[in-house]
């Protein structure tokens, strides 16, 4: 293996080369995990669905193969977008959350928008809007995703502190029946 830089300029540029690089074959990886769908590999293979391969050969989730096969559908009208990750310019990062709110009408400004910020910030942007909405428009709170991490060390106590919470939070009253003789009432 040939050495590493101590430099930090070449550091820096052989990451960014790798970032490229990377964005590029995640670009090839959507495109072609998109194709093994529609033409079934897994079926030749013996593999129940495309989750199953994914996970066998890709050592995806349920939830990255679905991810992965959601942002090639887009980019497939996506065209600028699509464009940006094949060269580098964007990260698969920034393009999921880029093709949860853009359609070909709304690109170039979500490109505008995206221009020049971290992956955070996209989401920031993106988050409770529905597809079609312009970057800046008003968010549905409802609709706004938020992201909980928690780190487990007593996961059966904690699991069970949640599963009350969830019911607890979940809980509502059933409504009073209403009768049409106001006597049986």
């Amino acid at each position: 293996m040939k050495a590493l830089p101590t430099d930090w300029t070449d550091i820096d540029t052989r990451l960014r080369k790798l970032s490229r690089r990377r964005a590029h074959q995640d670009y090839l990886m959507g495109k072609l995990l998109l194709a093994a769908l529609r033409v079934e590999v897994y079926v030749h293979l013996g593999l129940a669905s495309i989750a199953e391969y994914a996970e066998r050969v890709l050592g995806f989730d349920g939830r990255m193969t679905a991810e992965r096969l959601r942002v090639a559908k887009a980019l497939e009208e996506l065209h600028e977008t699509a464009s940006a990750l094949r060269r580098g310019r964007l990260s698969w990062s920034a393009v999921r959350e880029l093709t949860r709110v853009a359609v070909p009408e709304t690109e170039a400004a979500w490109l505008a928008a995206a221009a020049g910020k971290r992956v955070r910030q996209i989401e920031e942007m993106a988050s409770g809007l529905p597809a079609g909405a312009l970057p800046g428009a008003t968010p549905d709170p409802t609709q706004v995703r938020k992201v909980i991490r928690i780190e487990l060390e007593n996961a059966v106590s904690v699991a069970g502190v949640l599963l009350l919470t969830e019911a607890t939070l979940t809980d509502v009253p059933e409504p009073e029946p209403r009768h049409e003789n106001p006597d049986l009432a």
